[in-house]
């Protein structure tokens, strides 16, 4: 059984790359946060011109972030395991 004091916690240039994506994804995510609680009519709007609206767009690069930030840690922490 793994104690509390000794779980493996990797190198610490995972652990430095990881912490690194997750500012970046607290980044986006809460800037997104911002804009829709003070500028939510702007994210109304259809300023792209192809009927759906910037909150919609906005919402989805914050998961395709989140996705795209978690294959670059796995890639990265395989690579760096072999």
């Amino acid at each position: 059984m793994i104690s509390a004091n000794k779980i493996p916690l990797g190198n610490e240039e995972k652990l430095g790359l990881g912490i690194a994506l997750a500012i970046i994804q607290i980044v986006v995510f809460f800037s997104f946060i911002y804009a829709c609680s003070f500028h939510a009519e702007a994210l109304g709007q259809d300023k792209l011109e192809i009927g759906i609206p910037l909150s919609f767009l906005w919402g989805l690069s914050v998961i395709v972030c989140g996705a795209l930030l978690t294959a670059v840690y796995v890639v990265a922490a395989n690579y760096r395991e072999s």
